[in-house]
């Protein structure tokens, strides 16, 4: 048996510190990976997030989010291409994967940098009809009080595929749309 020496907790406590240092030499070192930082519309050097007085903006390599402030949506008028814009702009034109829309809240996902995999060009996307395509959702899918919405644009496999989820009261009701926005299906509660 060995007992306990009065410096062990010393070497504990270096022990400790030592990976700490580690820990913070790695995260130095690769702190530009971890921010994705690259040159915004400005000129300026932007990290993973950018604020303004009225929208946040925040950007790594694999996602972008823009979060609105009260009193404006993502339906108001060209709301959602501005929010799209400000995620790709640039010259790399990135693609993504997915691209989910909520009242104050936009969020892709991008392909990743260089891969030939699927994906569809963010900006293609239907910006000036997305709230009539809302609206018939939060009308044709007879949910009870509708509360919340959000839609959700994907092209893993195939084709453009635009849903459009609503919740109130009564439930939920999906409703599925192409590309051009012919609506393709209606599940309602």
């Amino acid at each position: 048996m060995r007992s306990e020496t009065p410096d062990s907790s010393l070497n504990g406590f270096l022990d400790l510190s030592g990976m700490l240092l580690g820990v913070a030499a790695v995260l130095l070192l690769l702190r530009a990976d971890l921010f994705d930082f690259r040159e915004g519309g400005n000129g300026a050097v932007r990290g993973p997030s950018v604020s303004s007085s009225s929208s946040t903006i925040t950007v790594t390599s694999m996602t972008g989010t823009v979060a609105i402030g009260p009193g404006r949506s993502m339906l108001d008028e060209s709301e959602l291409r501005r929010g799209v814009e400000s995620l790709t702009q640039g010259a790399d034109k990135r693609r993504a994967f997915t691209v989910v829309v909520q009242d104050r809240l936009l969020t892709v996902v991008f392909t990743p940098v260089g891969a030939k995999v699927a994906g569809f060009e963010p900006r293609s996307l239907p910006h000036d009809r997305v709230a009539d395509l809302v609206e018939e959702a939060r009308t044709t899918l007879n949910v009870d009080s509708p509360r919340s919405w959000q839609l959700i644009a994907e092209s893993v496999t195939g084709p453009l595929r635009l849903r459009v989820v609503v919740t109130g009261d009564g439930g939920t009701g999906t409703l599925e749309a192409d590309g051009r926005v012919e609506v393709l299906s209606r599940h309602g509660s």
